[in-house]
């Protein structure tokens, strides 16, 4: 079953797409920097949903159909973020979730885990970063210079423009895939045309998390998250080094390090069997029996 819905939150109004039954273990799907709920491909949603889940995912602040801001004005921060989180189970009545947040919405979910413990059942971190400490004087590896300059000499779009809008956000897909496979330029496209299209803003969506306020630093909170974890992180991240993965996987209790050996920044389409099943076991209820396969497939 899939269900849409538009939530008027404080401060926010989220788009936000429901797959699976009504009843199962929740599970909210945060999507990371600039990234609308496209990040998480329906197949992915509805493999997940096949296992006995009730899927949610939404568009952020300043993505997809969500509320938008002006550009490079961001009204909010991170934790107004984690609030938004907070606010969708409250509006679908659950009284708690499993918390698989990507990139920036890995960092979201770790706020969500330490500000509204009660309400986490588990977490999954997909190439996040626990950040460091003191930004001052950092400990883990930034991302590489190559990639840095890469995107820095890369010109920004014609906004008006869907077209170079979407080379534009392929180049990005492009930056953060694996070096080890091919790159899937069609099924990049046909997601970046399909992310122009739907966006209230582009141009917000796609620069505005980039001018959200820092907020203090909470690494060396991370021991206060009792949740069972779950880090995923791909082998060849060339914005977030595997070190960031490792260093969460180290720093949060009990946590479980899956490493994608062909892995970039993000989840690519093969590897989804085996993070869907490695999420399906990490979220299942100790009551709950066998799950079905069929997401597996």
């Amino acid at each position: 079953m899939r269900e849409t819905a538009t939530l008027r939150l404080p401060g926010s109004e989220l788009f936000v797409e429901a797959f699976g039954e009504q009843g199962d273990p929740v599970v909210l799907l945060v999507s990371g920097t600039g990234a609308c709920m496209l990040a998480w491909d329906q197949e992915f949603c509805i493999r997940l949903a096949a296992g006995r889940r009730r899927v949610l995912r939404y568009d952020g602040r300043d993505t997809g159909r969500s509320t938008t801001c002006p550009p490079g004005s961001p009204d909010y921060n991170l934790h107004d973020l984690a609030s938004d989180a907070i606010g969708i189970l409250d509006a679908f009545g659950a009284r708690e979730a499993h918390l698989v947040g990507l990139s920036q919405g890995g960092a979201v979910s770790q706020l969500v885990a330490l500000t509204h413990p009660g309400r986490v059942a588990s977490l999954t971190l997909i190439s996040s970063s626990p950040g460091d400490a003191d930004p001052e004087r950092p400990t883990l590896p930034p991302t590489p210079l190559k990639t840095q300059v890469e995107l820095h000499n890369a010109p920004w779009p014609q906004w008006s423009d869907q077209d170079s809008v979407a080379d534009y956000i392929v180049f990005l897909d492009r930056l953060h895939a694996g070096l080890g496979r091919d790159f899937d330029e069609c099924s990049s496209r046909d997601r970046a045309r399909r992310v122009v299209g739907r966006a209230g803003n582009i141009e917000s969506s796609l620069t505005n998390h980039y001018y959200v306020e820092p907020v203090t630093p909470w690494r060396g909170r991370l021991p206060e998250i009792r949740v069972p974890t779950l880090v995923v992180h791909g082998a060849h991240d060339r914005l977030l080094p595997l070190e960031h993965g490792l260093a969460l996987a180290r720093e949060i209790r009990g946590a479980k390090m899956m490493t994608l050996p062909l892995g970039g920044h993000g989840l690519d389409h093969r590897d989804w069997a085996p993070v869907i099943s490695e999420i399906l076991g990490h979220t299942r209820p100790t009551e709950e029996g066998f799950l079905s396969h069929a997401a597996v497939r």
